[in-house]
């Protein structure tokens, strides 16, 4: 198993150096976009002129409270399993409200039932492979009308199985 490992190791870094000198000629630095600390104290005026200074990056000032707080446009997002159609109201305000809370800018739900055991009451399953159902729309109406009051977004996966 070692000399495994070893040999995809060597044949992982040949490709690399292959690659490497494939794509990239040693001496030219590839373009990089402005690092953070561009934006971090840009000076709006060039010193001692009052004029505006010439830069190729607009002048923009750090807002660490912005940055403690971003505005929901900027929160991450998460996936949000749902087992099949198997979710309640109640819970489902809940943890949107919990979302918010937290500090997400929005959930992505995805309703899955693959994988699922099978070996589950027959109502469960039944409720799990209830999707694209009018209970299903109904849960799928608290969880928008929830987001919405506590200012998140929803987005919708078409289906599991990918």
């Amino acid at each position: 198993m070692r000399a495994r490992t070893l040999a995809v190791a060597i044949v992982v870094l040949a490709l690399a150096a292959y690659l490497g000198r494939h794509f990239w000629t040693p001496g030219q630095e590839p373009a990089r976009a402005p690092g953070i600390l561009a934006y971090l104290e840009p000076e709006l005026t060039s010193p001692g002129t009052g004029t505006a200074a010439s830069s190729p990056t607009p002048a923009r000032r750090f807002d660490a409270e912005q940055f403690r707080n971003p505005g929901v446009a900027f929160r991450p997002w998460t996936r949000w399993w749902w087992p099949g159609n198997d979710v309640e109201p109640a819970e489902l305000r809940r943890e949107i409200e919990m979302f918010a809370s937290k500090g997400f800018g929005g959930v992505e739900i995805q309703s899955f039932g693959f994988g699922l055991p099978r070996d589950l009451p027959p109502e469960q399953v039944a409720r799990i492979l209830s999707f694209d159902s009018a209970r299903y729309y109904r849960n799928l109406q608290v969880a928008l009308a929830t987001a919405r009051e506590v200012g998140i977004g929803i987005d919708l996966t078409a289906g599991a199985g990918w």
